[in-house]
């Protein structure tokens, strides 16, 4: 006898709120399903869950990779570590508010090895907070005030390593699966 299962818990009253709240508001749930194989049924088609694939979802505090086999979940994986902690990188690099960070990190936040293709010399103004030094990165031009502007493609360069480390760890859960 084979068996391959995937056990997925929830609070049944928690299924019951969400349930009841759709329902109050005029619609009527139809199928509930892991976050993870909802995302791969709107994004891959059934030929590339049948040849494999792998959900990434970045949230705001966690991130989960739903790792896809033969048209099945085979499982999935969370990582205490999401979009949050790339706009703490932001401001901690640039020395600036948390709102600003996220706002950067929104607008520009697009991590590639090869940024200068993407973005060339463009550049944003940033605001610095007060009675901070300057942020320890040359690329940064002040106007002695509390505006600083920074190239996008550095905005991308902050990220990277940090988005590198976050693949990283993705990436030694998944690995087992693609041999």
């Amino acid at each position: 006898l084979d068996l391959d299962l995937n056990i997925i818990t929830l609070l049944v009253s928690t299924l019951q709120n969400i349930t009841k709240a759709v329902n109050l508001a005029g619609y009527e749930v139809e199928d509930v399903v892991i976050s993870g194989m909802g995302t791969a049924l709107s994004v891959f088609n059934d030929g590339e869950l049948e040849g494999g694939a792998v959900v990434i979802d970045v949230g705001r505090d966690l991130t989960e990779a739903a790792l896809f086999m033969h048209g099945k979940l085979r499982d999935c994986f969370y990582f205490p570590f999401g979009g949050e902690d790339l706009t703490m990188v932001l401001q901690d690099r640039l020395r600036i508010m948390f709102e600003a960070a996220e706002e950067l990190r929104i607008k520009y936040g697009i991590v590639i090895k090869e940024s200068q293709r993407l973005y060339g010399d463009s550049r944003i103004v940033v605001p610095r907070l007060r009675n901070n030094p300057e942020p320890e990165n040359r690329s940064v031009q002040s106007d002695g005030g509390r505006l600083s502007v920074i190239s996008k493609r550095d905005i991308s360069n902050f990220l990277f390593p940090k988005v590198e480390e976050i693949m990283g760890e993705v990436y030694k859960k998944i690995e087992p699966f693609l041999k």
